[in-house]
């Protein structure tokens, strides 16, 4: 899967208030991304992480996630 802008994806509001503030902070930054690593019938993990300034390198500030689904309210352009 490629990378993509981590607030592209976009989550229904119940579900992202109920997230941690890390999380919260990262979705509206933009120098988060984020790549899609699995995928079940009803959910996927996202790898969360921060471009590095000086290449495409990941650095310390990332973090898997699990999500269901049926939260994320552009699932096509996610999977895609």
């Amino acid at each position: 899967m490629k990378r993509k802008e981590l607030f592209e994806l976009k989550l229904k509001d119940w579900f992202w208030n109920k997230q941690t503030a890390a999380f919260q902070s990262a979705s509206v930054n933009g120098a988060y991304c984020y790549e899609v690593k699995k995928e079940t019938e009803k959910a996927i993990q996202i790898l969360i992480y921060k471009d590095n300034q000086f290449g495409n390198n990941h650095d310390t500030s990332n973090w898997n996630m699990w999500m269901p689904k049926s939260v994320v309210e552009n699932l096509e352009a996610v999977l895609a």
